[in-house]
């Protein structure tokens, strides 16, 4: 009795654009400043609280400017798209997009007809490069008008 292999949509769908964004590559100067600033503050917190405390302040910084500091892949599939950022990887379907938004640093997609204070948290920002024309692919693959900034 042989079992067909588990194959997924997201998986057998052909690859129709593949880019890699490295924010802190891309604008040095500023990844130097903000190192000092995390670097500073962390300091400033192990003088004042103890060095367990800047220790922690040096971790939440950094943790919460992971996506400035590691690259991002983004491969878009006639499927949807994937988002991969170590450690964690996502995928979403274009059917669950109904709108998206440009700005000069990216596109949002998002889950909402219109505008809504859920769209940070419930769509997903997608960066762009300028070596890429994302927009244009977006655009094809997502039916319904764009609002832009």
């Amino acid at each position: 009795m042989d079992e067909a292999p588990d194959v997924h949509p997201e998986s057998a769908a052909a690859e129709l654009l593949r880019w890699r964004v490295h924010p802190a590559a891309r604008h040095p100067r500023k990844a130097t400043l903000v190192v000092i600033i995390i670097l500073s503050l962390a300091l400033a917190s192990a003088l004042y609280a103890g060095v367990a405390l800047g220790v922690m302040a040096c971790v939440l910084l950094t943790a919460s400017l992971w996506p400035f500091f590691v690259p991002t892949d983004y491969l878009i599939t006639a499927w949807g798209i994937e988002q991969i950022r170590w450690p964690t990887r996502q995928r979403r379907a274009w059917s669950t997009f109904r709108r998206f938004q440009v700005d000069r640093r990216g596109v949002l997609l998002s889950p909402f007809p219109q505008s809504s204070r859920l769209d940070p948290f419930r769509g997903m920002y997608v960066l762009t490069s300028p070596d890429v024309d994302v927009e244009a692919m977006i655009r094809s693959l997502i039916a319904t008008p764009q609002e832009s900034e």
